[in-house]
């Protein structure tokens, strides 16, 4: 319930989170039901009855630390007038991205 309780305010969750070790191994249903209810988007490895919730919301500031220097990075090199297609190159070189994926990246972020 404290996750629930302070999942707004992402310093105090990160404090209630390290502080209790009962998050360290969560019983799964109690982490879908978090995860449904905060709309978290945490993931978790399959088939596992024990969930660690800090590993989890680690790796959802990793991405979201990944998302942020992606735009940033798409933005500059709009700004250098690279065109779309030299972009997704240099997405896909600088930030071990398949083509593909750095395609999908760039178009979410590129603006007309």
């Amino acid at each position: 319930m404290l996750y629930i309780k302070y999942s707004q305010d992402k310093a105090k969750l990160q404090e209630v989170v390290q502080a209790d070790k009962g998050f360290k191994s969560l019983d799964r249903m109690a982490a879908e039901v978090i995860n449904v209810t905060t709309n978290s988007e945490l993931r978790y490895p399959k088939g596992k009855e024990r969930v660690n919730m800090c590993a989890a919301i680690e790796e959802i500031r990793s991405d979201s630390k990944l998302e942020g220097k992606l735009e940033g990075a798409v933005e500059t090199c709009q700004r250098f007038n690279m065109s779309l297609r030299e972009t997704v190159k240099y997405i896909s070189g600088n930030y071990s991205l398949s083509l593909q994926e750095a395609e999908k990246k760039v178009t979410s972020y590129w603006k007309e």
